[in-house]
């Protein structure tokens, strides 16, 4: 957007805020949808009357299943696996000297799998 001051200066104003903050947003709610979309079917079945509207929103749950499965479970899971658990985790566990020790080791809690809508 261009602005005109009183002076005659011609300002540019930055209109882009916050953009990258919604893609992630965008990302992260089809990502959460696309992971509870098994789980949440059953509900919008029972709660939605018209077939044409149920329809609708099967295909949509269908698509955010299908974005998380294809393009977004691969990444998530090898930062979980690898970075999370491979690195982050074991650093914590150093870190505290021993608080941790009652905790699930790192080693069990890999993911596979889990959210696939199957």
């Amino acid at each position: 957007m261009i602005k005109l001051e009183k002076d005659g200066r011609i300002v540019t104003m930055n209109t882009n805020k916050g953009f990258i903050k919604l893609i992630f947003n965008i990302i992260v709610a089809v990502a959460l949808i696309g992971f509870f979309a098994s789980t949440i079917k059953p509900y919008v079945d029972s709660r939605i009357q018209s077939p044409n509207i149920r329809a609708q929103v099967d295909r949509g749950l269908d698509v955010a299943a299908y974005v998380w499965q294809v393009w977004l479970q691969p990444p998530t899971f090898y930062l979980w696996n690898n970075i999370v658990l491979g690195i982050i985790w074991p650093t914590i566990e150093s870190k505290t000297g021993g608080l941790l020790n009652n905790s699930v080791p790192a080693s069990d809690v890999h993911v596979e799998g889990v959210g696939t809508g199957n």
